[in-house]
């Protein structure tokens, strides 16, 4: 991908503080990698060997900001695109391995979790992308006590 070339842009600070990036899923090779302070997501991207073939690229172009600058302990995920079966709806992407993806759920998805009704679900949409899961908190879309209930039954990728 072109907006993934290396060394075109990367800010980075003069202190050249080193954070630690995890980069798993559809990339050429997942890891940990250590990056200067001031590196962006695109850059751990380009770290990481760029997307494989499998990769969910309207993930990374709806989702992922790729201007956003890493952060120490930061988890940068890349779903892979998953054929759909033949009457398969879409709506069944927003779960994968019992966890509700809070970038993609539906408002019904959103709703069977304890404590979010239609405005909370409405809140959450209206609220993407989420690079982790307790953005909801950060983000003030939710209260820490219904994060608390829900924290193990919804992910971010």
């Amino acid at each position: 991908m072109e907006y993934l070339a290396a060394g075109d842009g990367s800010d980075q600070d003069s202190n050249n503080i080193e954070v630690w990036v995890d980069i798993s899923g559809a990339v050429v090779s997942p890891g940990v990698y250590q990056l200067a302070s001031g590196d962006r997501i695109k850059d751990a991207l380009v770290v990481a060997g760029g997307l494989t073939g499998l990769a969910d690229r309207d993930f990374v172009s709806t989702t992922l900001n790729l201007a956003a600058r890493v952060k120490d302990g930061d988890k940068i995920y890349i779903p892979t695109l998953v054929p759909l079966a033949p009457g398969q709806s879409k709506s069944v992407l927003g779960v994968v391995s019992g966890r509700i993806n809070l970038n993609k759920a539906t408002t019904a998805e959103l709703e069977s979790l304890t404590g979010i009704g239609a405005v909370r679900a409405r809140a959450i949409i209206d609220s993407r992308p989420y690079a982790a899961v307790d953005d909801l908190v950060a983000k003030k879309v939710i209260s820490q006590a219904i994060f608390e209930k829900i924290k193990d039954k919804v992910a971010v990728y």
